[in-house]
C-alpha cells in the first residue's frame, strides 16, 4: 500500500552555531512536515571511535522527519523535492524561479540525470498530478566540497531546464555569518522519515567534524532524517518571501537521537559562491543577490 508523504514543518530547539562543536541538548507519512527548533552554543566535542561516518543517509534507520507537523497549505512553497524515476531522494529550495539549492552528498545519488526530476508546487507527493515537474539542465557542486564523513561545503545547485510557471515563493538566502543566533528559535522543512527519540540531556560533540560550514540544530524528540537531506533550514517569516534561509539538512547520526544533533550546512559560508553562480547562470536571477557588478 502506498504512503502518503506530506510535508512536514518541524520546531528544532538547540543550534550550536560555532565551527568547533555540538551539543545534543514509525510511522511513515508522504507529506511536506515542518519541526521547529532553537540555535544551540558551543560545547566540546567527543567522538565514538565506532562512529565512522556520520552521514544521516548511511546511520539512519528511521524514517521520516522527527517529530513534525504537516505544514500548511500553500506554505513554505520554496521546498522542492528532487527525484529519480519518481522516488523522492532529496529536499531542495527554490532561490530563483530556474534554480535549486540542495545538499551537495544529494547529487551523487543520482548517475542518470535524464530519468531526475525536480518537483515544485506538490505538498503531497502521493498526488502525481500536483505541482510540475522540471528537468535538471546543470549540476553545480561546491568547489570546496569534500565527499567524505565531513560533508564540508555541503551545497550544489541545480539549474532547471526551464523557470517554473507554478505560483510559489523564491526564499531568501542569508549572508550573514551572525545569524540565527544561539538559541533562535528556526524550522526544518522536508518530506523525509520521521521516528521519534528520547531526550536525556547528554552533552556529547562532534570531535573534528564541525566545520564552520556547518551548524547544529536539536530539540526533543524533533530532528530532520532520511529523504529530508537538503531541505531547508529557515528562520520564519510572516511569508514565503519574508522566511530567511539558514541551513540545509546535511547529515547526522540517527535520527532524533538522545546524543547527536542535525548537522546543517550554514548557508551564510556558501553565500558567495551561491550569488555569483546564480547571477551568471540564472536566467531571471532575484533582485535579493545584486547582480549588477557580474
Amino acid at each position: 500500500m502506498k504512503s502518503s508523504r506530506t510535508l512536514i514543518m518541524r520546531c528544532s530547539v538547540c543550534m550550536a552555531l560555532l565551527s568547533s562543536s555540538c551539543r545534543a541538548s514509525s510511522d511513515s507519512i508522504r507529506g511536506l512536515f515542518q519541526r521547529a527548533v532553537h540555535t544551540e552554543d558551543n560545547v566540546a566535542h567527543h567522538v565514538d571511535s565506532d562512529v565512522h561516518s556520520p552521514h544521516r543517509e548511511l546511520l539512519s534507520k528511521s524514517p521520516r522527519v522527527v517529530g513534525g507537523r504537516t505544514a500548511p497549505s500553500n506554505r513554505y512553497t520554496y521546498t522542492v523535492s528532487l527525484q529519480s524515476n519518481g522516488v523522492h531522494l532529496c529536499g531542495g529550495v527554490l532561490i530563483a524561479i530556474d534554480v535549486v539549492l540542495t545538499a551537495a552528498h544529494c547529487t551523487s545519488q543520482i548517475s542518470n540525470w535524464s530519468s531526475a526530476a525536480v518537483v515544485i508546487g506538490r505538498e503531497n507527493l502521493s498526488i502525481d498530478n500536483e505541482g510540475e515537474e522540471l528537468k535538471v539542465s546543470e549540476v553545480m557542486v561546491h568547489p570546496n566540497y569534500l565527499q567524505n564523513v565531513e560533508y564540508d561545503n555541503d551545497f550544489a545547485l541545480l539549474f532547471l531546464s526551464q523557470p517554473t510557471m507554478s505560483k510559489v515563493g523564491i526564499v531568501k538566502v542569508n549572508r550573514v555569518n551572525s545569524k540565527p543566533a544561539a538559541y533562535q528559535s528556526v524550522l526544518v522543512l522536508g518530506w523525509g522519515d520521521t521516528a521519534v527519540g528520547d531526550w536525556n540531556g547528554i552533552n556529547v560533540t562532534y570531535d573534528g567534524y564541525i566545520s564552520e560550514s556547518m551548524m547544529c540544530a536539536s530539540f526533543k524528540n524533533r530532528d530532520s532524517c532520511q529523504g529530508d537531506s537538503g531541505g531547508p533550514l529557515i528562520v520564519e517569516g510572516e511569508d514565503d518571501t519574508s522566511d530567511l534561509l539558514v541551513g540545509l539538512v546535511s547529515w547526522g547520526v540517527g535520527c532524533a537521537n538522545n546524543i547527536w544533533p542535525g548537522v546543517y550546512a550554514r548557508v551564510s559560508s556558501g553565500y558567495n559562491w551561491i550569488r555569483r553562480e546564480v547571477c551568471l547562470r540564472s536566467v531571471f536571477p532575484p533582485e535579493q543577490f545584486d547582480c549588477e557588478p557580474f
